[in-house]
């Protein structure tokens, strides 16, 4: 896509994936930090990227390097934001994970979870949320 504005002229390029957009300037370069297949979920909190694997391996792209912060099986859906990184386990636990270590800090039951600042947001399966 090319914009003028008089004698200046911009060029963007956009990916869009449903509704979400991202764009970059037309000389932007797209760099692969991760060639590997199997990733189910991706997540951002402004210093790092975090993967959820197909295999429910947790990994987090710090400081230009991938580091696993859970190997554990059955996490379903990850969300991250203040520097903290959360799993959600097929039976609806979460856990907040911190140097690979996992802490529960709900009980069985969320069936989604979105992350705020330093909050965690669960939609519980009986329509609650916390």
């Amino acid at each position: 896509m090319r914009i003028s504005f008089g004698k200046l002229a911009l060029a963007a390029l956009a990916l869009c994936i449903s509704d979400l957009c991202i764009s970059a300037p037309a000389h932007a370069q797209w760099d692969n930090i991760d060639p590997n297949p199997g990733t189910k979920q991706i997540v951002h909190d402004g210093g790092a990227i975090y993967a959820l694997k197909d295999n429910g391996n947790i990994w987090g792209f710090i400081s230009g390097q991938w580091q696993q912060l859970d190997n554990g099986s059955g996490t379903r859906q990850i969300a991250a934001s203040g520097g903290r990184v959360y799993a959600m386990k097929n039976d609806g636990r979460v856990y907040r994970l911190s140097f690979g270590q996992g802490s529960a800090i709900g009980s069985k039951g969320s069936r989604q979870m979105a992350a705020a600042g330093k909050d965690l947001y669960t939609l519980e399966n009986n329509d609650d949320i916390f």
